[in-house]
């Protein structure tokens, strides 16, 4: 069986957070709703889809925002369920006065005759801050 690992890695690029006092304020800057739809494709396969459209929240005490957007994809042919499949999509932003950074990840999953394939990623995209002179 194979395991997948991960671990956390420190980013030294980034700079040090304020030193503010700690202040558990925060202002939702948008909540859309999340969008679903089931259908039926051309060749017959059932199709699932669900968006979250990106959430922000900014902390008041740092001015830092969080934002989060998550895509769902499954799908089946009615009568094969070696058609199986399912894929995820997330990214997640901390996007900051001096610049942001961001984190992907994909999950996915389908079926074979004699197998389940896994597939997984994640990403750190490289902070954007502007370079100290």
């Amino acid at each position: 069986m194979d395991v997948l690992q991960f671990a956390a890695v420190r980013c030294s690029s980034l700079p040090t957070p304020l030193d503010l006092p700690e202040v558990k304020a925060r202002r939702v800057l948008a909540t859309p709703g999340l969008e679903r739809q089931h259908r039926r494709g051309a060749d017959g396969q059932l199709l699932w889809t669900w968006h979250q459209p990106p959430v922000r929240v900014l902390s008041l005490a740092t001015g830092v925002v969080f934002e989060f957007e998550t895509r769902a994809h499954h799908a089946i042919h009615p009568d094969d369920p070696l058609s199986a499949s399912s894929e995820f999509h997330h990214r997640m932003w901390l996007k900051r006065p001096d610049g942001v950074a961001e984190v992907s990840a994909h999950a996915g999953v389908r079926a074979e005759a004699d197998a389940f394939l896994v597939s997984g990623r994640i990403a750190g995209h490289p902070p954007i801050f502007p370079q100290k002179k």
